[in-house]
């Protein structure tokens, strides 16, 4: 299913002007995305935002949620504890 996703995501990442955020939890660290999304950056670093408790002790300490981007860059990146188990990841984004 993940290849079906990533060629639909890739597909309208072509179409799109030159600007673009794309942000979610992919399920998946910097090292195992960043070779699907060539052409992005990631704003977003390599935080850590899985949580260590219940099921998720098998993926914790795992950067998953990514913001990458095209034509954006970010001035300052970092997360919040909110009521998730996951962190959520911000960027303070600067346009060209």
């Amino acid at each position: 299913m993940f290849s079906k996703q990533e060629k639909f995501v890739n597909n309208c990442i072509k179409s799109f002007g030159k600007r673009i955020i794309l942000a979610g939890d992919f399920n998946i660290d910097y090292e195992g995305l960043k070779k699907y999304f060539p052409g992005l950056v990631f704003l977003s670093g390599r935080i850590k935002t899985l949580f260590s408790q219940g099921v998720l002790k098998l993926w914790s300490n795992k950067d998953v949620d990514h913001i990458l981007a095209r034509g954006i860059k970010a001035k300052a990146c970092g997360y919040l504890i909110g009521y998730s188990d996951h962190k959520l990841v911000w960027a303070d984004l600067k346009f060209d």
